[in-house]
């Protein structure tokens, strides 16, 4: 098993692609420009790198980190199925609430904590988004 979030080159991924029984794939958003303005980097190479590893018949889970203000509307999450719906073998998303666990690793780094106003989304809206999901065919589980 493999947790990664796709950005590097295929190479990479290829060359352990035989090795790996399960990719955990990060997947955050669709929009590559407002994927860059949150975490630095563009999208596309994530999503060519998975767009290759379906193509190669690895089993994929995708995990996708609902944050606040950031990914967590139904249209966003609408773009996420369309795509992914278009992939083989992906063996079921799981829906990951953002938490501020990584804060005081932060602080112990003497670093800056972006996400420390962002708040965790309701279990409410969580549960919304598993029932969408769910309608396009996939296996959902929520956390881990």
């Amino acid at each position: 098993m493999v947790d990664t979030c796709g950005y590097t080159p295929f190479e990479c991924l290829n060359r352990i692609r035989d090795g790996v029984d399960l990719f955990l794939y990060g997947l955050k958003m669709m929009d590559d420009d407002k994927h860059r303005e949150v975490t630095g980097v563009l999208n596309r190479i994530i999503m060519e790198n998975m767009i290759k590893l379906s193509e190669k018949k690895s089993h994929i889970q995708v995990r996708i980190p609902v944050i606040t203000g950031v990914n967590d509307s139904i249209n966003k999450l609408v773009q996420i199925a369309e795509f992914l719906k278009s992939l083989r073998n992906i063996e079921g998303i799981s829906l990951l609430s953002f938490h501020k666990t990584g804060n005081q690793k932060y602080k112990n780094l003497d670093m800056l904590f972006k996400g420390a106003e962002v708040q965790s989304p309701s279990a409410g809206k969580i549960t919304q988004f598993k029932i969408r999901l769910e309608k396009y065919g996939f296996n959902i589980s929520v956390g881990g």
